[in-house]
C-alpha cells in the first residue's frame, strides 16, 4: 500500500502541470456536479475506511467552477456513448490527476468488454481512463499502473457494483472502480438536457427586378422553442463571401434587426449566439436586370407579353414598350 502511495505522489508531481495547461471543448458537455474519488486501494474497501487515495474531487464540467480551461463530459439522453472528460484537478488536500477520459477513441486496448464507456438503459457501462497514467504507461514509466476505470462489474466479494442513472432527474448513483485508485462514487453528479438554440433569419424586400440597388432589412430570431439562457449576441454579415460580420449586438431581446444595401444578388448571414451554443443562419438577396420577354412587367418596363412581343399588331414592343398601332383597317365613306 505504501508503494501505491508513492507512486501516486509521483503522478501528481509529474503531470498536474501538464494536465493543467490542456484545452478541450465543452460547449456540448451536459455533466453537471462532482465526482468523489477519496477511495482505496485494490483492498475492494468502499469509500469510509480513512485510507483515501488522493484522488479527491472529479469535476464533471469547467462550469463547477467557471473555470477558464473548457471540459466537460456529455451524456446521451437516451442509449449512445459518452464523451469528453472530467478534471481530476485536487482540492485543499492536494492535487489531482488530471483527465479522466470518457472518449472511445481513446478507449482502445481496455481489459475486456467493449472500449467505450456507453449508456444502456438506466445504466453506465464499459470505461474510463486517467488520460496521464495512461500517456506514462506508453512511455514505460508508469510502475506498472493503467490508469483503467470500471464502470460496472462485480466486486471482490461477488457483488455487483456500477453506475446508474435516474431518468426522473438526471442524476447518478453507484460507484466506479479502479484497480489502483479505488472506488468513484458517482452520487454528486448528473446532466442537463442538452440546450437547443433554434433562429430564424428573414429580409424584406428580398428581390427587385431592373433596380440599381436595392436597401433590404435583414431581421434575426431566437425561437420560443429554444432551450438556452442569458444574453443573446447577433452579428450580421451582409456580404457572406467576405467573411467579416458588420455589426454585432449584445442584448435580451429575441430579435434584432439590421439594413443592408445590394448592388447585385447576395446572400447576407447572421450569427446568434447564446448560452454556449451558436447558429447561423443565410439569406438570398436578389438584384435582377430587366428582361425583357420573360412574361414579367418588371419596373421600367411598360409591357411584357412574352413570346408575343414584336411590332405592331403586337401590343407589346420587343423593347416591352406599348406599341401605338394605326388601324388601317377602317374606311372613308362618302356622304
Amino acid at each position: 500500500m505504501k508503494k501505491r502511495i508513492i507512486l501516486l505522489l509521483v503522478f501528481i508531481a509529474v503531470f498536474a502541470v501538464v494536465g493543467a495547461t490542456k484545452i478541450k471543448a465543452g460547449v456540448n458537455d451536459n455533466a453537471i456536479g462532482w465526482l468523489w474519488g477519496g477511495g482505496t486501494e485494490a483492498d475492494g474497501v468502499f469509500p469510509g475506511d480513512g485510507t483515501s487515495t488522493n484522488v479527491r474531487w472529479l469535476s464533471m464540467n469547467n462550469t463547477n467552477n467557471s473555470g477558464a480551461v473548457d471540459y466537460g463530459v456529455n451524456i446521451p439522453m437516451t442509449d449512445g456513448e459518452l464523451s469528453g472528460e472530467a478534471w481530476s484537478g485536487g482540492d485543499d488536500s492536494g492535487s489531482g490527476l488530471g483527465y479522466v477520459t470518457f472518449d472511445a477513441s481513446r478507449l482502445g486496448g481496455c481489459p475486456s468488454g467493449a472500449c467505450s464507456s456507453r449508456r444502456v438503459g438506466n445504466n453506465v457501462e464499459g470505461w474510463a481512463r486517467l488520460e496521464q497514467i495512461a500517456a506514462a504507461n506508453a512511455a514505460g514509466n508508469s510502475g506498472g499502473w493503467l490508469g483503467w476505470i470500471s464502470l460496472s462489474g462485480t466486486a471482490q466479494d461477488g457483488s455487483s457494483y456500477g453506475v446508474s442513472i435516474d431518468p426522473s432527474t438526471n442524476t447518478f448513483s453507484g460507484f466506479a472502480w479502479s484497480d489502483e485508485l479505488g472506488w468513484i462514487d458517482f452520487s454528486g453528479a448528473g446532466f442537463e438536457a442538452p440546450k437547443v438554440l433554434n433562429v430564424n433569419l428573414s429580409a424584406s424586400p428580398n428581390s427587385c427586378v431592373g433596380c440599381s440597388s436595392l436597401t433590404s432589412t435583414l431581421t434575426a430570431s431566437r425561437e420560443d422553442t429554444s432551450t438556452t439562457a442569458g444574453d443573446i449576441t447577433y452579428e450580421f454579415n451582409c456580404n457572406e463571401s467576405d467573411g467579416v460580420y458588420d455589426v454585432s449586438y449584445t442584448t435580451t431581446d429575441t430579435s434584432k434587426s439590421y439594413d443592408c444595401t445590394y448592388a447585385s444578388t447576395g446572400t447576407a448571414q447572421v450569427r446568434i449566439s447564446q448560452g454556449g451554443k451558436t447558429e447561423t443562419r443565410t439569406v438570398n438577396v436578389s438584384v435582377l436586370p430587366i428582361v425583357c420577354g420573360d412574361g414579367i412587367v418588371s419596373a421600367g418596363e411598360g409591357c411584357d407579353d412574352g413570346a408575343n412581343n414584336g411590332s405592331c399588331p403586337a401590343l407589346c414592343g420587343v423593347l416591352c414598350e406599348v406599341n401605338t398601332c394605326i388601324d388601317s383597317s377602317w374606311r372613308e365613306v362618302a356622304p
